[in-house]
């Protein structure tokens, strides 16, 4: 019998044991009304980007800040990445779902099962909390902004869950395939940007500056005028991790970037965002979710509990070694939790795997 000592989201296995069913290109769904309303997004880089390739502004109006939910979200406009967000007026009946299906529905995406709305604290990494698609907003904001300040919560629109081969699944929907590239951009960006090695950081700046600037000829960089343009109107921080930027000589950092660029200037924006998800991989596990957890019950070996459309449910003792797979999504047939030491929110969580000797049963912190 498998024990685990764990933080996990219950809610990850729970939905990819129903994936094959589900996930799926969704029709329209009746859910509670939301509607959107569009927040203040004036265009920071459109001057810029205009004069080195086409680019739309967002036009967009003030609204109301009574009765309305700002929702975070990483549909590419003309702003900083830290503030792409929207606006969502709701009602006493508008659900999660309901939230997440309008703003797709603005983009037309049609992957919509992917999707999930994570809330998160700015002042505690702790506090992460996945929202059911069936709660209702209003209790969620009561339950939430009564533990603690409204303004200190972050409502985030986030590719979650992943179908086998996604990658491939989501070139035949550009507007998924976008989402999920700016989503684990900025993921690297923020968590593991100043750690990479300087080829690799030069490499993945350059394919984003190929895939921003879509018109922009092979050589353009070569000329001064162009390569300060980038600098200074659009900023080198965009593209590449700060560590970069402030380890190599400005004059130096030009060459390189100049030298990197070429490499990759033949490609199309579709061709970029794929070379940067595959030069990624190996360094950052975009494609699952992994959760710090203790194997055993009288002796205690530290793992990594891994969930994933590829492995399913698996564990690494380490970050070298080979996930020891457990159980593919499609095996689980229940799943039951029970609450254990409440003051360290402690609980079970039962598996029940069909051809599994013995249940598995990890003990977890939630």
């Amino acid at each position: 019998m498998l024990e685990f000592v764990q933080k996990v989201n219950i809610s990850r296995i729970a939905y990819y044991t129903e994936y094959d069913r589900h996930l799926a290109v969704s029709a329209g769904k009746t859910m509670a009304t939301a509607y959107l309303d569009p927040n203040l997004n004036h265009g920071l880089l459109g001057g810029a980007k205009s004069r080195l390739s086409t680019g739309v502004s967002d036009r967009t109006m003030a609204g109301s800040v009574d009765r309305v939910l700002k929702v975070f979200h990483h549909f590419e406009t003309n702003t900083e990445h830290s503030c792409w967000s929207s606006n969502i007026r709701y009602g006493d009946a508008t659900d999660v779902k309901g939230i997440i299906q309008k703003i797709l529905d603005i983009h037309k995406v049609r992957w919509t099962s992917c999707f999930g709305l994570r809330l998160s604290n700015s002042q505690s990494r702790d506090q992460v909390h996945w929202l059911h698609p069936d709660m209702g907003v209003t209790h969620v904001r009561e339950k939430y902004d009564q533990a603690r300040a409204s303004e200190e919560w972050r409502y985030e629109l986030r590719i979650r869950y992943l179908p086998k081969g996604f990658v491939q699944q989501f070139t035949e929907d550009k507007p998924t395939l976008n989402y999920f590239y700016q989503q684990v951009k900025n993921d690297y960006m923020t968590e593991i940007g100043e750690q990479v090695e300087q080829d690799v950081a030069l490499k993945l700046g350059c394919l984003e500056i190929r895939r921003f600037f879509k018109e922009m000829r092979g050589n353009a960089l070569d000329k001064k005028s162009n390569y300060e343009l980038l600098e200074k109107d659009v900023g080198l921080r965009r593209f590449f991790p700060k560590d970069l930027l402030d380890s190599v000589k400005a004059k130096t950092l030009r060459k390189l970037i100049q030298q990197t660029f070429k490499q990759v200037a033949n490609l199309n924006d579709e061709q970029c965002i794929l070379k940067f998800l595959e030069i990624l991989t190996p360094i950052y596990r975009y494609d699952k979710e992994c959760f710090k957890c203790a194997l055993g019950s009288s002796w205690v070996i530290q793992v990594e509990l891994a969930i994933g459309p590829e492995e399913g449910i698996s564990y690494l003792t380490d970050k070298g070694s080979t996930p020891t797979h457990l159980a593919n999504f499609n095996q689980v047939q229940s799943i039951q939790y029970s609450a254990m030491e409440e003051k360290d929110r402690k609980g079970m969580l039962q598996l029940n795997v069909a051809g599994a000797a013995e249940v598995l049963l990890p003990r977890l912190t939630v």
